[in-house]
């Protein structure tokens, strides 16, 4: 194995790698901004959602990949390609016509942004020892809570001033860093000799599984109901296609996800885990500002101060806790981090219509720290857990079934919302964006609406 870089070459690749997770995060993050005056420009309001949901779809799907071929291939050349059409989507993002375009291009830009999600922590993961690892990937990994302050304002400031295609266009310059950079000074350790066998078929049956879930996801509770024979058959296959890909992994001379992973108990866990803190985490990010907003009344702004407090408690908790990690273990540290968690949900069942903006504050923080707990801990214990061999595969695995409970919480909890609601409001299904615009004052519909948000 090639020594590992040191000094001034570690610090710029570090730098470079961590400017790559950004440029994704924020990609993530300030689209949401601009997307009213992206609609006013190209029409197409009925398929706009799939800007975010075709690139959720493509890059949920495709990270496990991404993650299993740097373990044969190496992770340089798959970073680079992987970069490569990210910025090409991004270029083509920024000239579309019309929303079809955008939607497609969206999907392509899903591709790269999936291996920049997967690739970044195993290359951390090559480039330090495990004892060291906490550290490193604190700080790569609170990428996404800066991207979360920035993205937005960002997004707002882009599209008043030069125009909403520059939240695209921009990414073209600042990815000149982490491409210059790892392409002249990051090298592959050494990998063993041997027959490439892809393994299409498993990859194929486990993309169309995983498709069918994020499909059955996204439209769960909206256009298809929970309980009818379209759903059912959508939940049916998926669950064939993973009996299917299971059967074919067992065959496989070089399978897509080896099944010996899931022997070994952290990294079962931790997936399991993994799963458990993308439902939890994210979908505070969607329940919260439609309270603050619509129950509260405290509008854009005051929703925005509570994202911000939350993106600020994470973004200092996995910064610290990674180089706390080795003395804290684990174990502890996700027993805290789901602990502080709950306890911030559990106060913000306390909340009400009539709630001062400054009362959530206490909640958005202890979950803010608990998520930053919980996503240092979980990457960690995979990484240590597997053999070199199976570094970006087992990585890669952490961050999929993260955006996997992301997706299905979102669209889960958003459907009870609704249903909830509804039936609060009296069996109607009444539209909050009059209240949450402040054109209309119905005190009932502001109870039925902050209940509906605490029965989710």
């Amino acid at each position: 194995m090639t020594a590992r870089p040191t000094g001034t070459r570690l610090i710029i690749l570090t730098f470079a790698t961590a400017t790559g997770m950004l440029l994704a995060a924020l990609d993530a993050s300030i689209v949401g901004t601009a997307m009213p005056t992206v609609v006013a420009n190209l029409g197409g309001l009925d398929i706009f959602a799939w800007v975010f949901a075709g690139y959720a779809l493509v890059s949920t799907t495709a990270i496990p990949f991404f993650g299993r071929l740097s373990d044969v291939y190496g992770r340089k050349r798959l970073y680079l390609g992987g970069m490569g059409v990210f910025v090409l989507a991004s270029g083509l993002c920024g000239l579309a016509q019309d929303m079809v375009q955008l939607v497609l291009f969206r999907a392509l830009q899903g591709v790269g942004g999936a291996a920049i999600f997967a690739l970044t922590f195993a290359i951390i993961g090559d480039l330090y020892p495990p004892e060291q690892r906490g550290r490193v990937s604190g700080v790569t990994a609170s990428m996404w809570a800066l991207a979360s302050i920035v993205g937005p304002t960002l997004g707002a400031v882009l599209t008043e001033t030069v125009g909403w295609r520059w939240i695209f266009l921009v990414n073209l310059p600042v990815s000149l860093v982490p491409i210059l950079t790892l392409w002249l000074l990051l090298e592959d350790p050494p990998r063993p000799r041997r027959e490439v066998r892809v393994d299409v078929a498993g990859a194929a049956a486990f993309s169309a599984a995983i498709v069918l879930v994020l499909l059955a996801a996204q439209w769960g509770g909206k256009s298809v109901p929970w309980l009818s024979l379209e759903m059912a058959l959508l939940l049916g296959g998926a669950i064939s296609l993973a009996l299917l890909f299971v059967r074919i992994e067992r065959r496989a001379p070089m399978p897509t996800v080896p099944l010996e992973l899931f022997q070994v108990r952290m990294f079962l866990l931790g997936t399991l885990a993994s799963f458990a803190f993308g439902w939890s985490a994210f979908t505070l990010s969607a329940l919260v500002p439609l309270f603050v907003q619509g129950a509260m009344g405290a509008g854009v702004r005051g929703a925005g101060i509570a994202v911000l407090v939350f993106s600020l408690a994470w973004s200092a908790a996995v910064t610290v806790t990674g180089a706390l990690m080795p003395r804290v273990g684990y174990r502890n540290a996700s027993l805290l981090g789901f602990g502080s968690m709950l306890a911030g949900y559990l106060m913000l069942l306390r909340l009400g219509p009539t709630t001062a903006l400054v009362e959530t504050f206490p909640a958005m923080l202890l979950v803010g720290i608990g998520c930053g707990l919980c996503s240092n801990a979980h990457l960690l214990a995979v990484q240590n857990a597997v053999d070199q061999a199976h570094l970006g595969v087992a990585t890669s695995m952490v961050m999929f079934c993260r955006n996997v409970g992301l997706a299905v919480g979102v669209s889960v909890l958003g459907a009870i919302q609704v249903a909830r609601l509804a039936a609060r409001y009296g069996g109607a299904a009444p539209d909050p964006g009059a209240l949450i615009l402040g054109t209309v004052e119905d005190p009932g519909l502001r109870a039925a609406l902050a209940a509906s948000v605490q029965d989710a």
